[in-house]
């Protein structure tokens, strides 16, 4: 599946929308988005030219093209805060890292 599930998650962050919100746009639920972000489940192709176009990249850009491109330009968007965060972010478990971002979801949505 390649890094599709992040490639959703980083782009869903970057436009400020919350699982909840993207699925109800694409008519989904919440968990299906979810899915998708954990790599259980994989967008078809219809899907994904509309999550494409909801989020605002090239649908080669959701395959992993021109990530290197992508990475520079996501990191030059962060902050030494946000940078900082991530680090400490990165160094918890898999296990944690979701249950991290399930708490945060919950606390912007509200």
């Amino acid at each position: 599946m390649g890094n599709i599930p992040n490639i959703i998650r980083t782009y869903r962050l970057k436009m400020n929308l919350s699982q909840r919100e993207l699925a109800h746009t694409l008519g989904k639920s919440k968990n299906v988005i979810s899915n998708w972000e954990n790599g259980v489940n994989k967008p078809d192709a219809d899907m994904i030219e509309k999550l494409c176009a909801i989020l605002n990249i090239p649908v080669g850009n959701i395959f992993g093209e021109h990530e290197e491109l992508n990475n520079k330009q996501i990191q030059s968007d962060l902050t030494e805060r946000d940078l900082y965060a991530l680090s400490l972010f990165k160094k918890l478990p898999d296990d944690e890292q979701l249950k991290f971002i399930g708490r945060l979801e919950v606390m912007t949505e509200r």
